[in-house]
């Protein structure tokens, strides 16, 4: 494991206060007392299933990190998409 200096720790106290955890987080939804959804690995059993409910990002990422000349390229390979 390498430690990068942007790198964020999680723990229960910061999940609830990290803007870009998407909703469907599951280190969110159990420090906010929710319950994981069907299709996490951790309740489903497959890591499949985070496929098959169309909320993965497969088949939908247009680049990869090291194909990107700088930072400004990174805006038009971004999804925007709420949950």
């Amino acid at each position: 494991m390498q430690i990068v200096d942007d790198c964020v720790g999680l723990n229960p106290q910061n999940v609830r206060t990290i803007v870009w955890l998407p909703q469907t987080c599951a280190y969110r939804l159990v420090a906010e007392g929710r319950e994981l959804y069907w299709w996490h690995p951790l309740v489903s059993g497959s890591k499949e299933t985070v496929h098959e409910a169309g909320i993965s990002v497969r088949g939908r990422v247009t680049a990869l990190e090291n194909e990107l000349a700088d930072a400004e390229d990174y805006f038009d390979h971004m999804l925007d998409h709420d949950l």
